[in-house]
C-alpha cells in the first residue's frame, strides 16, 4: 500500500475564520499504482502541465472534465482520500500555544506512565519548542490525520485488497535528504498518539467473510519476531 502525504495552506496563525489548512493523504493499492501515475500524467497533459512538473499555482479549475476524469479513475482503482483541515480560529497565536503546552504535559505524563525514557520525552519537548507556530500546527493536523487513517484503511482494505496490507510505503512532501525538527517531532508525536491511542481504544478489526487480516496480521507477527530478537541482542 502506498500512502502518499502532502499539505495545503499557510498554517499560520489568523483571526480569519474562512482561511483553511489541510493535511491530505491519497492511498494508493499496490496493484493500482501504475495506473494511477499513468492517469496523472494524463491529467497533466490535459491541463497543459509538464509531466515532471508538479500542480502548482495559478491552480486550475479542479471542477473541469480533467479533474472529473481523474477522480473517477482514483476511484476505480480503489484508491482512497484522508483529509483533516482547520479553519483560521483555532490557529490563533493564544490557542495554539496553549495546545502547544498541552501536548508537552501529555508526552511527559505518558512517560511516566509508560515507563519512557524522560529524557527522550524532554528532548522532543524541546524540539516542539522549536517549532515554529505554522510547523506545529501543521505538525498536530498530520499526526492526527496518519493515526486515525490507519483505522480506516486496514478494515476497509482488508475486503478491497488484502494483499496491500502487508506493507505500507509513506510518501511524504520532503524539501530535503536530511531529517528536519518538523519530521522528528512528527515522528515522535506520530509514534506516541498510536501507542496512546491504541492502548485505550484497541484497532477495531470488522470481522466478516470477505474481509482478509492475513497479510497484516503475518507483517505485524514478523516485524513482532525481529523486535524481540534486537531486545535480546541488547
Amino acid at each position: 500500500m502506498y500512502i502518499y502525504i502532502d499539505e495545503s495552506g499557510l498554517f499560520i496563525p489568523t483571526e480569519v475564520e474562512e482561511q483553511t489548512s489541510s493535511v491530505g493523504a491519497l492511498v494508493v493499492p499496490d496493484n493500482a499504482v501504475s495506473e494511477m501515475e499513468s492517469a496523472l500524467q494524463t491529467l497533466k497533459v490535459e491541463i497543459g502541465v509538464g509531466i515532471d512538473e508538479e500542480i502548482k499555482r495559478p491552480r486550475p479549475d479542479c471542477q473541469s472534465i480533467p479533474f472529473e476524469d481523474f477522480i473517477v479513475k482514483l476511484n476505480h482503482l480503489g484508491c482512497t482520500l484522508h483529509v483533516i483541515s482547520t479553519s483560521g480560529g483555532p490557529l490563533q497565536g493564544e490557542r495554539l500555544e496553549k495546545h502547544r503546552e498541552s501536548t508537552k504535559q501529555a508526552i511527559l505524563r505518558f512517560a511516566g506512565i509508560e515507563n519512557k525514557s524522560q529524557s527522550l520525552c524532554e528532548e522532543v519537548c524541546s524540539l516542539i519548542d522549536n517549532l515554529s507556530s505554522q510547523q506545529f500546527s501543521q505538525c498536530i493536523l498530520q499526526t492526527y490525520l496518519i493515526s486515525e487513517l490507519i483505522e480506516k484503511v486496514i478494515p476497509y482494505y482488508a475486503k478491497l485488497s488484502p494483499g496491500s496490507l502487508e506493507k505500507f510505503i509513506w510518501e511524504f512532501d520532503r524539501k530535503d535528504f536530511v531529517e528536519t525538527t518538523f519530521e522528528r517531532v512528527f515522528k515522535y508525536l506520530y509514534i506516541g498518539r498510536v501507542q496512546s491511542t491504541s492502548s485505550i481504544n484497541p484497532l477495531p478489526l470488522i470481522q466478516s467473510p470477505d474481509r482478509n487480516y492475513g497479510y497484516f496480521l503475518g507483517r505485524l507477527q514478523l516485524i513482532m519476531v525481529q523486535l524481540r530478537k534486537q531486545s535480546c541482542k541488547i
